[in-house]
């Protein structure tokens, strides 16, 4: 089954290559792209990759961006982050199908841009992925209901464009992971805007080549994340910017650019005892940031300098035909 993209409010079943095409494929080649899993807040990571040759399988935000990626010559970049620090990856780039991937992060911001120009036959549904995100140790008190079972109301900007060609798809998903675990079901409060909800609170904003014109967004998002007031947990806030073809056979290009961003926007609450509730609550976290309040993000211009004064100790590797 070729990828299939879904659009705002429906979704088509979520392959990007046919099963015959996964039977041939080699074993999945391991690259540094962390996940989640790799981060202890307060932290977080940037990473890229882009190949000639993949399964097109992304489904799973949970996961590093290299899964599905086989061909020997897929380049990824990557760094971690610790506390209020930032990490930024160079462009990665493969010629082949003008496929090029770069990230930054910090805590409270992701930038995000993959783009994909591939001709016909080029290779196994080529993609080139952008991923990144930030986790911190939060508590939420509140005198009134210390010990009881509630829900933290977050708030994200999401702001990019998604464009398509041909048989090129484009896609940004975003997720909040608590304790690095999805966060479950659609309570009071959730407002996932113009974005299709897969699964337990997995955000994904999509456009294919049949769609017409680009797919604006800039919009907030608001997420419930279960929690027990007074006690610690971890909060993970991850993004995903995804290009790839829908046929192993047509060419196709897409772009999927968020270096506008994904941003934290404050918390609108808590919902405590069946109701929202504005104030009578505050947050600590181990980094110390106040998540009450909107993250300053940098500009995207500042990318290049980023990515020069990190490149020396980023983590960047290439995978070369034997």
């Amino acid at each position: 089954m070729p990828f299939a993209m879904p659009t705002r409010k429906y979704t088509l079943p979520l392959a990007f290559a046919a099963l015959c095409l996964a039977a041939s494929l080699p074993a999945q080649a391991v690259f540094p792209a962390p996940s989640p899993a790799n981060v202890v807040g307060p932290g977080g990571y940037a990473s890229a990759c882009a190949s000639q040759w993949g399964s097109g399988f992304a489904d799973n935000p949970g996961k590093a961006i290299s899964v599905g990626l086989y061909e020997a010559g897929t380049t990824c970049a990557a760094q971690l982050f610790n506390g209020n620090a930032s990490a930024s990856t160079p462009t990665v780039l493969r010629p082949s199908v003008q496929g090029t991937a770069r990230a930054s992060a910090g805590l409270g911001w992701a930038q995000l841009d993959a783009t994909l120009n591939a001709p016909a036959s080029v290779g196994a549904f080529p993609g080139s992925r952008a991923g990144g995100g930030w986790a911190d140790q939060l508590t939420v008190n509140a005198p009134a209901w210390q010990g009881q079972n509630g829900t933290l109301l977050i708030q994200l900007h999401v702001s990019g464009t998604l464009t398509a060609q041909g048989a090129g798809g484009a896609i940004f998903d975003l997720i909040a992971l608590r304790n690095k675990g999805f966060i479950g079901g659609h309570t009071l409060g959730f407002d996932g805007g113009s974005a299709f909800v897969a699964g337990n609170q997995w955000l994904r904003w999509s456009r294919a080549g049949w769609e017409p014109g680009p797919l604006n967004v800039n919009e907030v998002v608001t997420l419930t994340v279960p929690i027990v007031f007074g006690q610690s947990f971890e909060l993970g806030v991850w993004g995903r910017a995804l290009t790839g073809t829908q046929s192993q056979l047509s060419g196709g290009a897409a772009h999927a650019d968020f270096g506008q961003t994904l941003s934290w926007a404050g918390v609108a609450g808590v919902v405590a005892g069946g109701q929202i509730r504005t104030d009578g609550f505050s947050i600590a976290s181990a980094s110390g940031f106040d998540w009450t309040q909107a993250a300053p993000i940098p500009e995207p211009s500042t990318w290049a300098l980023l990515a020069l004064g990190l490149a020396g100790v980023g983590c960047l590797k290439r995978q070369r035909r034997a």
